[in-house]
């Protein structure tokens, strides 16, 4: 029975994304399996409370995958889903399992768990398992809570949800104590001391007044399904593009924004597609491959890009550097190329990845200095950011969305990455090819959109802003700090400490 409270406490917590929204279950919903972490008698139980958590959490937030993966590989689909739900739930599985294993005191274990969840929520985002998917932070979007992101990044937003779950997770485990009430309620008091100067920063900075956008974007939608882009129709899909900015040209745009996968040629290469991009006498920025060398074999290595071009010049290509493991790259290949065939080979297709991105550098144009970024990066902090220390002046994220079919899966993306305009002050301006195309002010704000599945164009009001954030200046030095008290708590025991950590 307490598994399955656990089991239902995760799916609980997937209600406080979108598309539901429910941001205040995030309050609570963990408390249970915190309870009990703290009160566990083995760190086993501890890791197992986190672990049937995240797979109730997981199994309903990523329900997405199942339709990707399964509108490719059929019945194989639902073993890749599996396998990507047990593994990411280790994510929260492991941080309570060590907060028991380290912690001998539930007062201990709880701000232990803090610690490790924040350095486990940021190892998320880092090597080949990069997936920083349904991060706690994410459930304060729609709050003023989250601008505290422009400081802490979205692992601030993390810390006050965990904490304010694990001090109702306190008073359960301390219910039946005989202690002072001001001892049992401390952690749940300092949590709601903590979400008051949030809330309080969070307030004063959405009521600063917002200049005018002085600058205008043309932000383009296709709406292609990404499943024709396969075949042989590049012109086709280009010749669209350039039909749809066309159409809108009279609006005086500064500058336009095709999605990722706007062009299917090598752009850097492809002589004949920049001249006509050029023939619209405004700087383009667009998803489109880029060419990075050769194989041993001589063949052609290509990067998921974003290209600036403009009548006389061109900025890029910038590649992709996180790329969506398991699919645009194939972590291990030499070792597993059996298995990736086998999967592939079910899809229909020949195995293949992206050549990862090496530098992370914004596009120089006659419009601006901008950081663009494809899809899944989105997702990444560190992007984004790395590029506004380049000088980028405001954001682009170009996508395709298609993927996920008619899921709540699109939501979540542009949710996420609205929070990348909070941690770096920065407009960022959205173009997703079947949606959801956008433009969010610096606050994380919507400002105008295109639904999904619709063809047209959006004039979007942007500015160019200079200025650094605490964020962007000092990185992640939340989960860093949390990383460095938890080895001077291990180094205090392993040197004998004897108190009631």
């Amino acid at each position: 029975m307490p598994y399955v409270l656990c089991l239902l406490s995760g799916a609980l917590l997937s209600l406080a994304y979108p598309r539901t929204n429910w941001w205040p279950v995030a309050l609570v919903a963990l408390a249970y399996p915190i309870f009990r972490t703290l009160r566990a008698s083995r760190p086993r139980e501890a890791f197992w409370a986190g672990y049937i958590a995240g797979i109730g959490f997981f199994s309903l937030h990523l329900r997405w995958v199942i339709e990707f993966f399964s509108d490719f590989l059929g019945s194989a689909g639902w073993i890749l889903t599996v396998l990507l739900v047990a593994g990411v739930s280790l994510f929260w599985g492991l941080p309570m399992w060590l907060s028991a294993l380290m912690g001998r005191t539930p007062g201990a274990r709880l701000w232990l768990l803090a610690l490790w969840w924040v350095a486990a929520e940021k190892s998320r985002s880092l090597l080949f398992w990069a997936f920083p998917w349904g991060l706690l932070g994410n459930t304060l979007g729609e709050t003023p809570l989250i601008q505290i992101a422009d400081i802490t990044g979205i692992y601030g937003p993390t810390l006050l949800i965990l904490l304010m779950n694990g001090g109702w997770g306190w008073l359960l485990t301390m219910r039946r104590q005989v202690m002072r009430p001001l001892q049992r309620l401390f952690p749940l008091l300092l949590e709601l001391a903590l979400g008051a100067v949030a809330l309080f920063y969070g307030s004063w900075r959405l009521a600063e007044p917002l200049p005018p956008a002085p600058h205008q974007a043309l932000i383009v939608q296709g709406n292609i399904d990404p499943r024709e882009k396969g075949s042989s129709q590049s012109g086709t899909f280009l010749d669209s593009y350039l039909g749809l900015t066309r159409e809108a040209l009279g609006t005086n745009p500064e500058l336009v924004i095709w999605p990722e996968g706007a062009i299917l040629t090598y752009l850097d290469q492809d002589q004949r597609a920049q001249d006509q991009i050029r023939t619209l006498g405004v700087p383009v920025i667009t998803g489109a491959p880029s060419s990075q060398g050769y194989n041993r074999e001589r063949q052609l290595l290509g990067g998921n890009a974003v290209h600036a071009i403009w009548p006389g010049g061109y900025s890029g290509p910038y590649n992709k550097v996180h790329l969506v493991p398991f699919s645009e790259g194939l972590p291990f290949r030499p070792l597993l190329d059996g298995i990736y065939r086998f999967f592939f080979s079910l899809a229909g297709f020949q195995t293949w990845s992206w050549q990862p991105g090496q530098a992370v550098i914004p596009l120089e144009t006659p419009a601006g200095s901008f950081g663009a970024y494809v899809c899944y990066e989105s997702v990444f902090p560190d992007i984004a950011r790395a590029m506004v220390r380049s000088g980028a002046q405001a954001l682009i994220n170009v996508s395709n969305d298609g993927w996920f079919g008619g899921s709540s899966g699109p939501w979540q993306h542009l949710a996420m990455g609205n929070v990348r305009a909070i941690e770096t002050r920065r407009y960022l301006l959205r173009s997703g090819n079947t949606g959801i195309t956008a433009v969010i002010d610096p606050y994380g704000r919507v400002q105008d959109t295109l639904d999904m599945n619709q063809v047209g164009t959006l004039l979007a009001g942007f500015d160019l802003r200079d200025e650094l954030t605490f964020y962007v200046r000092w990185g992640d030095w939340l989960p860093a700090l949390a990383l460095i008290l938890l080895l001077a708590t291990l180094l205090w025991r392993l040197a004998g400490g004897q108190g009631k950590v």
